[in-house]
């Protein structure tokens, strides 16, 4: 089976309600077995394009052996990847297994079979995927050869980056932004007015603080009052 996954990334912002979300597929790609005497397999890569319509997968057998020999082939593609309309000479086993008959293969020739292939818009955003490809070519005299190998899936949606989705508030969330929204009419936030407040008090109690030192000190410094002199003409 074709191996395939994904890393999906949730980021937040401190201060903000929403979340941006990213996803990036990647594929587990095998290079053909090791090789089997007489045979040859090889597939291309898938690309889907910006349009995502319909591509193909051309796959290729070849008997490279001294008799000739009759091939299959059995193509195996990711969940939301199918063949659409196979050729007649294939037929669809299951949504993700296309099984073609290649028919006589002489020996020294190499048959190429072209397969229309479609993808849904999400498996698309998840590529890259990968497929497989099994070949079997039994040849008139001698045992049965087999070999499997695996290919790239691609499509340009995935590329493409989604604009940001500005989050929408709920009613509550609605409420909340509003009263914000007045309260700061003039420009400043509420750690703007704190500040300003705890720099205010600080002010006021310096002046509160030498007010007091200038008193003390004035008392300190200043000698007792004279009384007022006795009038002579009362004697």
């Amino acid at each position: 089976m074709p191996l395939s996954g994904s890393v999906r990334v949730t980021a937040t912002g401190p201060g903000t309600s929403g979340t941006v979300e990213d996803s990036e597929g990647f594929a587990v790609l095998f290079p053909p077995g090791p090789p089997a005497p007489g045979m040859l397999l090889d597939a291309d890569e898938v690309a889907f394009d910006i349009t995502g319509g319909a591509t193909e997968l051309a796959v290729r057998m070849g008997n490279t052996g001294e008799v000739d020999a009759t091939g299959r082939v059995e193509v195996v593609l990711p969940s939301g990847v199918s063949v659409q309309s196979p050729p007649p000479y294939c037929a669809v086993a299951s949504p993700t297994r296309t099984r073609c008959d290649v028919g006589l293969l002489p020996a020294g020739r190499t048959q190429t079979l072209r397969l229309p292939v479609v993808a849904t818009p999400q498996a698309q955003r998840e590529a890259p995927l990968a497929g497989a490809v099994i070949g079997e070519l039994a040849p008139r005299s001698g045992r049965t050869r087999q070999m499997q190998m695996s290919f790239r899936i691609v499509a340009a949606a995935a590329l493409a980056t989604p604009p940001a989705a500005t989050p929408t508030p709920t009613g509550s969330q609605g409420v909340l932004a509003v009263a914000g929204h007045n309260a700061d009419t003039d420009g400043m936030g509420s750690v703007q007015r704190i500040a300003i407040a705890l720099i205010t008090v600080s002010v006021l109690l310096v002046v509160l603080a030498l007010a007091l030192a200038t008193a003390s000190l004035r008392r300190r410094t200043g000698g007792p009052v004279p009384e007022p002199a006795a009038n002579p003409a009362g004697d």
